[in-house]
């Protein structure tokens, strides 16, 4: 028996998806081939990153609109109300019940005027952009690292089995 086919499907297995995921995020640029971008340039992450930070931009936005209407609204009134007295002398102004009013007004703002949530959005959006694609590539990374690391030893596991099927079959 022909113990390199297993070793050999090892190595491709796993050399293969360390690839793959490289390729996520490498190239950062587009490889030309003439006037013709060479396939899968750029990677994945800088390719898409526009729609990467429109969609995170917006499910962020969502859930700063759930905090403050869900449970988080009184943490966010306790807050409101922290700045209001830190910033102003306003005990004598606005008595708690005309701040509770003013804080409910401007929360509903936030929830039911589309101009509202679209500054929000613009807000974390513009944000987000300014998260370069190192630093964006590195936290990725750094989340993902044991998920990536299983992925590449996958690879080498289930190239080890095709190999050892190979070799097995070539036997019979």
């Amino acid at each position: 028996m022909n113990w390199l086919i297993p070793l050999g499907g090892i190595f491709i297995g796993w050399f293969t998806n360390v690839i793959a995921v490289e390729m996520l995020f490498k190239p950062k640029k587009p490889l030309k081939i003439f006037k013709w971008n060479f396939p899968f340039t750029p990677g994945l992450i800088p390719k898409y990153r526009e729609k990467i930070v429109e969609t995170a931009s917006e499910g962020i936005s969502s859930v700063v609109v759930d905090t403050v209407t869900g449970e988080g609204r009184h943490k966010i009134f306790a807050l409101f109300n922290k700045v209001i007295s830190n910033h102003w002398f306003t005990d004598i102004f606005i008595v708690e019940s005309k701040r509770k009013q003013l804080y409910d007004a401007l929360i509903e703002s936030v929830i039911t005027e589309k101009e509202t949530k679209n500054v929000l959005n613009a807000i974390i959006s513009k944000q987000l952009e300014k998260y370069d694609d190192v630093a964006f590539e590195k936290t990725v990374r750094h989340l993902t690292k044991e998920s990536l690391r299983g992925i590449k030893i996958l690879g080498g596991i289930i190239g080890g089995v095709v190999g050892l099927i190979t070799m097995l079959l070539g036997a019979v």
